[in-house]
């Protein structure tokens, strides 16, 4: 009887440890984008601003003007987290 009641305080503690465990699953980030379009001339300025409201820089892309790429003129593609 003992033993048996040892295996079923064991199987409940073990599955309160899953059920406990389960709820400190890290959650996954949830991002918001934006695109900024501007020429270099103002990029830095307003980039520093995006970079102090919490945005980050992912990527920059070229814009093509009747399929010809004008590396004057880029997109700019940034995220911050979202508040959870």
């Amino acid at each position: 009887m003992k033993k048996l009641i040892t295996i079923g305080m064991f199987i409940a503690v073990f599955g309160l440890g899953i059920v406990a465990c389960d709820q400190f699953k890290p959650k996954p980030q949830k991002w918001e984008y934006q695109v900024l379009g501007f020429a270099d001339a103002t990029s830095t300025d307003q980039l520093n601003k995006a970079g102090k409201d919490g945005w980050e820089l992912i990527s920059i892309q070229p814009q093509e003007v009747n399929g010809t790429t004008v590396y004057s003129s880029n997109l700019f593609y940034l995220k911050r987290p979202l508040a959870q």
